[in-house]
């Protein structure tokens, strides 16, 4: 199995093996452009929450790995937990809801802190990332301010795979200020990793803590769960944000327009596309300038792009 490390973490006195993809040895995808300065922060003002009661799936597997009872097997004990964790974001009606529970997961699994950080894909010049995380207030306020998200090791590979990243002097040896900064605040030891939606919308979650080197063999034992947790978590807060910054559009669009933009993307004409749907050119035009103002766009060539890049012409 590979993994995508670059150097070998502090403490350790060997390198990790690399893993691909979720499920397979084929490289993953691309998963997110460039992203420009543009952040929204929505902790502003929120203490993060430290408290709760862990449930008790999530409490039997802190600091260890699962153990198979009478009843249950390891697998078991896996699949419940996956199930505990999908059921209770699917239930949570907002973004800071979702957000506590993976922060639960999260601390069941040995680390204190957690990053979310998603990308909504248009406009494609300023591109919204959207940032939760129960990091220290003032690193979080230093991280927006400095738009670190622009240079920040973790991120320039979560945009280009969905390769799991595990933390280390090497990753981060571009940006020594900033790793040493972010050690400062307790943020030392960490695995980050990033996934991509049918929409195209990518989010990427960390998972640091501030002591205990991640070894090999806590790898192996939590990776499984870490993986779920970056999926289900992605999930549960693009079906918040989706339905906030990307389902209004196609909520606009008609079916033919949709169409229309479909066959614009493959480089047809007006022409070609009204001899292919059977109706007139100025039929096949005026779907076009509808689709082009509800879209926002200059023209219906930036009208396919930003459809195409939101999902809807799937």
């Amino acid at each position: 199995m590979e993994y995508a490390v670059n150097g070998m973490m502090e403490g350790e006195g060997r390198q990790l093996p690399i893993n691909r993809s979720l499920t397979s040895g084929k490289s993953s995808p691309p998963t997110l452009a460039k992203i420009p300065p543009k952040t929204i922060s929505l902790e502003k003002g929120r203490e993060p929450s430290r408290g709760g009661q862990i449930p008790m799936r999530y409490a039997t597997v802190i600091g260890e790995r699962p153990r198979a009872s009478d009843n249950e097997s390891a697998g078991g004990v896996m699949h419940n937990w996956q199930e505990d964790l999908l059921g209770i974001t699917e239930c949570a009606q907002d973004e800071h809801q979702i957000f506590q529970e993976i922060e639960r997961a999260t601390q069941s699994l040995g680390f204190e802190f957690c990053s979310y950080g998603m990308r909504i894909p248009v406009p494609l010049s300023k591109p919204k990332t959207i940032l939760l995380s129960n990091y220290p207030e003032k690193w979080k306020q230093r991280y927006i301010s400095q738009n670190y998200v622009d240079i920040d090791p973790t991120v320039l590979h979560g945009r280009c795979s969905q390769a799991p990243l595990l933390w280390s002097n090497k990753v981060f040896r571009s940006q020594p200020a900033f790793w040493s900064e972010a050690r400062s605040h307790g943020i030392r030891f960490g695995w980050t990793q990033s996934c991509l939606d049918a929409v195209g919308v990518g989010g990427m979650l960390s998972l640091s803590r501030s002591h205990n080197v991640l070894k090999a063999q806590e790898l192996a034992d939590k990776e499984r769960k870490m993986r779920w947790l970056v999926n289900v978590s992605h999930l549960a807060l693009s079906r918040i944000f989706n339905a906030r910054h990307v389902n209004t559009l196609e909520q606009k669009l008609t079916r033919r327009e949709i169409e229309v933009l479909r066959w614009t993307a493959d480089g047809k004409t007006s022409g070609e596309v009204s001899d292919i749907l059977v109706v007139s050119v100025d039929t096949v035009n005026f779907h076009v300038k509808n689709a082009v103002n509800k879209l926002q766009t200059a023209n219906k060539t930036a009208a396919a792009v930003r459809a195409a890049m939101l999902g809807l012409l799937n």
